[in-house]
């Protein structure tokens, strides 16, 4: 089955935990992560696991 590349808008209270759900299944991995906050994109890559640019 096809893995979706995914973007999350904005890096909130909920994002990690949204973060984390998508990157769980075998369906989606989020490559992408907009905000208006700087936010790097080595620290998020490792504390969430793959290749997050931000």
């Amino acid at each position: 089955m096809k893995k979706f590349n995914v973007g999350v808008i904005g890096y909130g209270w909920v994002a990690g935990a949204h973060i984390d759900s998508i990157n769980g299944t075998s369906q989606g991995q989020v490559t992408a992560v907009y905000s208006s906050r700087k936010l790097d994109s080595a620290e998020l890559s490792a504390k969430h696991g793959g290749e997050i640019q931000c």
